[in-house]
């Protein structure tokens, strides 16, 4: 499912230890989202990693992880339908390169809006 760039990147220990945010160092509150079909990188693992990561390291600030079922790779990152109406004229585009995405259109549309309301609702 996921571009060849990620396909074995997981299955390399020692280069996955290399590879890692320390999000643990930033003291930040942290908010992860992920789709679960992802089909660029396997966000839903990695955001599970880094979670593990921030408990295994008895990281004191508030985390919140979002996987969307059937959530493709845009997730949490196309910006308000309103502001960039021009974007959202390439969804089509972007239902061919990925297509978890072109399948579940109608869900994935609703968690541009989701994720959008989710990291306002974060920062605020």
């Amino acid at each position: 499912m996921y571009t060849v760039a990620y396909h074995d990147a997981y299955h390399d220990n020692d280069a996955v230890e290399r590879a890692k945010l320390h999000v643990e160092k930033t003291g930040a509150r942290v908010l992860l989202i992920a789709g679960d079909e992802d089909e660029a990188w396997p966000s839903e693992y990695s955001v599970k990693l880094i979670e593990e990561d921030l408990k295994k390291a008895n990281y004191d600030k508030d985390v919140k992880v979002i996987i969307y079922p059937h959530g493709s790779h845009l997730n949490g990152l196309m910006p308000n339908r309103e502001r960039e109406k021009k974007l959202y004229r390439m969804i089509p585009f972007i239902g061919l390169m990925y297509r978890t995405f072109g399948k579940f259109r109608k869900v994935n549309l609703s968690y541009f809006e989701k994720s959008e309301k989710e990291i306002i609702e974060w920062i605020n």
